[in-house]
């Protein structure tokens, strides 16, 4: 993982550590139904999620 002081790499790094059970989740699941929309679903929870730990780490964004 990123190591240094406090700053944007390290709420990234924790925050991906709290996020990463939801990632795996997701990618089980998505194997699971299988065709686009397991795989379509699974691009939609990753990009919300990477605005809203992206909005978290650089303070604010939209």
């Amino acid at each position: 993982m990123l190591r240094g002081g406090a700053g944007p790499h390290r709420l990234f790094s924790t925050e991906y550590v709290k996020y990463e059970s939801i990632f795996k989740e997701v990618i089980h699941l998505s194997k699971g139904q299988g065709g686009y929309a397991g795989g379509f679903a699974l691009i939609v929870v990753l990009f919300i999620l990477l605005v809203v730990v992206g909005a978290g780490a650089f303070g604010g964004g939209y």
